[in-house]
């Protein structure tokens, strides 16, 4: 059972936030899929290491799903991270707060959820709305200022396309060959695109846009969906491109990040490439639905050896762990599985530290530094019980 599931003894409503936090980030290294906090209305919570990032996910989260109220207990180390008042003013977008001092504890209730009004109290209206979630969450952003804004500066992103227009490779990207071809518009923008009838894959593309930005952002867009299966593109193509333009390893917002919510460019990108689907769709009468594409390991990567991929592996390993206060022999590849499944084995002195952060984040350097397909693993924990490990073995 779920230690945070478990209610604390202080009250009988009270759910341990420091418990469900950590559950949650333990399910990230134990859970293959379907990471989840394991209470009823937190199913589509996201944990944050910011916690107003994380209480107001978990607080969306509940209003979207139908809780009527929710009581957190902070702990001694977490209630100091936000004073009442940050507390209050955060659960206010949401219902009605209460927040309650228990010692070095902090209880944090808010009821009534998904009823707080945003008008102003001059110009509030009799009867009290209901808004949707995206709704309240955008209206949180919007009161709490700009350092938590929702929109994005499309800066760094320009200047990352102008780094990758410089060194791209000519004449990637353009029509030609044969196959289906179709144009569809979008505010302004154009995306010509060139099919192949029997495997469905984008062969070409072409891009027109009003201004520069726009012209930079589709001319990437056409050389990273060139060789991709149409569904594939229409599909993930706008997170391929987000992705690859992000300029830090941190993401833009808290959550899942979709790549409309990120900037009005890239809800452009998800239009065109929509939008030449349905096209496509028309004229050749595709009806498949279901994508199932999946992008396979680097040719260099998949002709090494067992032997020369753990070689690989171990240098990356020994380059990187010291970077997270660890010696090179703290981690170890027990196995390469599917040429992308990396499994490893961790030393004692991981268990002092935050270990589902700390292995996300050798996955993205092991990514960058030997090949982007590759999906870290934490080797599985044996039965420390002699006799039930006796009974599983098979007689002949």
């Amino acid at each position: 059972m779920s230690n945070a599931a478990a209610l604390v003894p202080l009250d009988a409503e009270v759910i341990d936030y420091d418990a469900l936090y950590a559950d949650y980030s333990q399910s990230l290294v134990d859970t293959l899929r379907g990471f989840s906090a394991k209470v009823k209305g937190l199913e589509l919570w996201v944990p944050d290491e910011n916690l107003a990032v994380s209480l107001r996910n978990l607080l969306d989260s509940a209003a979207s799903l139908g809780r009527a109220s929710i009581c957190l207990q902070l702990g001694d180390e977490t209630a100091p991270q936000l004073s009442e008042t940050e507390l209050t003013e955060l659960g206010q977008a949401f219902g009605q707060v209460r927040v309650e001092r228990r010692g070095a504890a902090l209880l944090f209730e808010v009821t009534g959820l998904g009823a707080a009004s945003l008008a102003s109290p001059a110009a509030a209206a009799p009867e009290r709305k209901v808004l949707p979630a995206l709704e309240r969450q955008a209206a949180a952003d919007a009161s709490a200022g700009p350092a938590r804004a929702v929109a994005v500066s499309f800066d760094a992103y320009e200047r990352r396309l102008r780094q990758l227009a410089a060194v791209a490779e000519p004449g990637k990207g353009e029509l030609g060959g044969p196959g289906v071809a179709l144009s569809f518009s979008h505010d302004g923008c154009t995306l010509e695109l060139a099919i192949s009838d029997r495997e469905h894959v984008i062969v070409g593309a072409e891009c027109e846009a009003p201004d520069q930005v726009r012209q930079l952002l589709l001319a990437e867009l056409c050389r990273l969906v060139t060789g991709l299966p149409l569904l594939e593109a229409a599909y993930h193509g706008a997170l391929r491109l987000e992705h690859r333009l992000r300029p830090t390893a941190s993401r833009p917002l808290s959550g899942i990040v979709l790549p409309r919510a990120v900037h009005p460019h890239f809800a452009l990108v998800e239009e065109l490439l929509r939008g030449a689907l349905a096209s496509y769709r028309g004229l050749s009468g595709f009806d498949v639905t279901r994508g199932q594409y999946d992008d396979r390991p680097r040719p260099d990567w998949l002709a090494a050896s067992l032997d020369q991929q753990k070689q690989r592996l171990e240098a990356a390993l020994a380059q990187v762990l010291p970077s997270f206060g660890l010696e090179a022999n703290d981690a170890s590849v027990v196995s390469i599985r599917y040429d992308v499944r990396v499994e490893l084995g961790l030393s004692e002195a991981w268990k002092k530290l935050d270990q589902p952060r700390l292995v996300m984040a050798l996955e993205r350097e092991l990514q960058a530094r030997v090949d982007p397909r590759l999906e870290v693993y934490v080797q599985e924990l044996k039965d420390k019980n002699q006799l039930r490990r006796l009974a599983l073995v098979e007689t002949p």
